[in-house]
């Protein structure tokens, strides 16, 4: 029970009325007050009587006998307990007798209609959760993988994509730096090109104010990444800085991210600041404790006005990006549309707004999808007391409970064995939220980025982790989804394959930005050399094989809607998308990937303006697959 607290201390919410309002009688918060605790009630008067709900008893309401409201008074019986009492204004209080004929005080406050306020708090369960896979091998079907594009029609579509540009294709072993050179802006000639595809869509209709404000600067000049806008910030704070940019080298220097001599190359001295202010995203406390270790104070102080200019143009970053990826400023056949208008057309229906963009300092060119918790909170959530049941109806519940959710926590793992011999690890979803990259069922749709990319350069990207999330909102619709089996134990999650859910996103970005392929050459460059870049160290990473294999699939069927829609039915399941695309066959060659197998126990718990209490772990030892209900 909860510990004593003033009822008139209590804060009233008026708020939509999310399922709480009573539209044929008031509501009220009582408080029985005992000895040393307080017991909460939810009383609620309707037409023709009312009913009544303790804290202590809260599987079913009472109905309220002998309810009395003449005049001042306010009196009920409700479960063998008897309230008697008086009501001034919107307080009543009185005395309460229970069923064993103990005497206590009691007191309520009547709820502003609509107040978002639950004296009872909601006890709920989040069900035991199965995720990721116990296998150690993946294989694909002889048939399918010869039905790739050959590693020379690959380079020939890139080699096309730079001519079109008028660059030399790199040497061998050196795609995959220019990748990363041109998405951090630290390439030279893609600057120049970044800059001159800005000027264009400056120059035509979507050059509107808001893309002036954005991306053109004081003093005319075009802004094409966080860094012009940091340093821009950074000499604005310390003037000094404008002139002499170089005063910032010596500390830089003395953190070991730039060579003696370094702070003659612009560029070079751009991209050592950058790596700074990420190590400082990093370890905040750590980047100070170095910097208070640096004598050369005046360079001290440049560095730290720089950093400042990072943090305050991340704003800034994420409202270019957002910019970008929905304004019409990409010129197609029959007009021109922005990026989320074609992948629109792509998915074939509603994409919903833009996941939040989330920057943050990967400290390379990274991004990962973060799925909003609604979407599993249908087969997840259960009501363990009457008003539960009530409260998961309105609009923020499913967030507020798997928000609490995500704080348990635990400091070990323990190995079990199923029934069939698969090896699982029962784990806490805080500790999984710690080794994943893209978190775990937050509140909302997101995308985490480096916010160091190019702008322009990360349309295409934020398209592929958009793809990501509509992809597994997808697997999880309707009441039989793909991407889940529902058991008596709990709910198992049917993890993507990795190969072909980085390959739906990879052929699907390629997909959606290609009616604007004569326009924008530099995403092709972009997209295409990172995959040929990772074939290099990697020919098996899941972006090269999987965008290869979807894009077999796509040319086998001659459709990519059939495509789309027949991985989104079998994306865990390889060998089930080759079966219906008649490109099954033997498996000669296996690929190594670690088991990934883990559950999640059930978690009972009551929430209270999102805090979880009385929490109580259960893990149910029988987990069959095919107990599937």
């Amino acid at each position: 029970m909860r510990a004593a607290v003033p009822l008139l201390g209590l804060l009233l919410l008026p708020a939509g009325l999310e399922g709480q309002e009573a539209a044929s009688g008031p509501r009220w918060m009582v408080q029985v007050v005992g000895p040393a605790v307080i017991v909460h009630g939810d009383l609620r008067l309707e037409a023709g009587g009312g009913r009544f709900l303790l804290e202590s008893a809260d599987s079913m309401w009472w109905p309220l006998q002998s309810l009395d409201t003449a005049g001042t008074r306010l009196g009920f019986a409700a479960g063998g307990w008897q309230f008697a009492g008086e009501r001034a204004g919107d307080v009543a209080e009185g005395i309460v007798t229970d069923t064993d004929g103990r005497v206590q005080r009691w007191r309520a406050q009547r709820l502003q209609p609509g107040a978002i306020r639950w004296p009872v708090r909601p006890r709920i369960a989040v069900r035991q959760l199965l995720f990721g896979s116990p296998a150690t091998q993946a294989g694909f079907a002889d048939p399918w993988l010869a039905a790739r594009p050959s590693t020379a029609t690959l380079q020939a579509e890139y080699a096309a994509a730079t001519a079109a540009l008028g660059w030399s294709v790199p040497p061998p072993g050196g795609v995959a730096a220019h990748a990363t050179a041109l998405s951090l802006g630290v390439d030279p000639a893609g600057r120049v090109a970044a800059r001159a595809l800005l000027a264009r869509i400056g120059a035509g209709p979507a050059g509107t104010a808001e893309f002036r404000r954005l991306f053109v600067g004081s003093t005319g000049t075009l802004r094409l990444d966080l860094h012009d806008v940091a340093w821009d910030n950074a000499q604005r704070r310390l003037p000094a800085l404008r002139a002499n940019p170089g005063l910032v080298a010596p500390a830089l220097r003395a953190l070991g991210l730039l060579p003696d001599g370094g702070g003659d190359d612009p560029i070079r001295l751009v991209h050592a600041g950058w790596q700074a202010w990420v190590q400082a995203q990093r370890d905040p406390a750590g980047m100070t404790e170095l910097l208070a270790r640096i004598p050369d104070a005046p360079s001290t102080a440049a560095l730290h006005a720089l950093l400042d200019g990072y943090d305050e143009g991340r704003g800034w970053w994420t409202a270019a990006v957002r910019w970008l990826v929905t304004a019409p400023w990409l010129e197609v056949p029959g007009g021109r549309q922005s990026p989320a208008t074609l992948l629109a057309a792509f998915w074939g229906g509603d994409i919903g707004p833009l996941p939040v963009l989330r920057p943050t300092a990967f400290g390379s060119p990274q991004a990962v999808p973060v799925l909003g918790a609604t979407h599993l909170a249908p087969w997840l959530l259960e009501s363990r007391n009457v008003i539960a049941s009530e409260w998961l109806t309105t609009r923020t519940a499913a967030v507020e409970a798997l928000t609490a959710w995500r704080a348990f926590d635990t400091n070990e793992a323990l190995d079990v064995v199923l029934w069939d011999g698969q090896r699982a690890v029962v784990t806490a979803p805080a500790a999984v939220t710690r080794t994943r990259y893209g978190a775990f069922l937050e509140a909302e749709d997101a995308i985490r980025i480096e916010p160091g990319m190019m702008p322009l350069f990360a349309v295409a990207t934020v398209v592929h982790e958009w793809l990501h999330i509509l992809v597994e909102r997808a697997r999880l619709a309707g009441d039989a989804p793909h991407g889940l089996r529902r058991a008596a134990w709990g709910v198992q999650l049917l993890e993507a394959d990795p190969w072909l859910g980085e390959g739906i996103a990879e052929w699907g970005t390629d997909a959606v930005l290609a009616p604007a392929r004569p326009m924008t050459p530099l995403f092709v460059v972009l997209e295409a050399g990172k995959r040929i870049g990772l074939a290099e160290a990697l020919p098996d990473d899941p972006h090269v094989l999987g965008h290869a294999l979807v894009r077999a699939l796509a040319a086998r069927l001659e459709d990519p809607i059939a495509a789309r829609d027949l991985l989104v039915r079998h994306l865990h399941d390889p060998a089930a998308v080759a079966r219906v695309a008649g490109l099954d066959g033997p498996i000669g060659t296996t690929i190594s990937r670690p088991a990934t197998l883990a559950i999640l126990p059930e978690y009972v718990f009551t929430v209270d303006d999102g805090v979880a209490d009385a929490p109580v772990r259960r893990l149910h030892l029988s987990v069959r697959p095919e107990d599937d209900r």
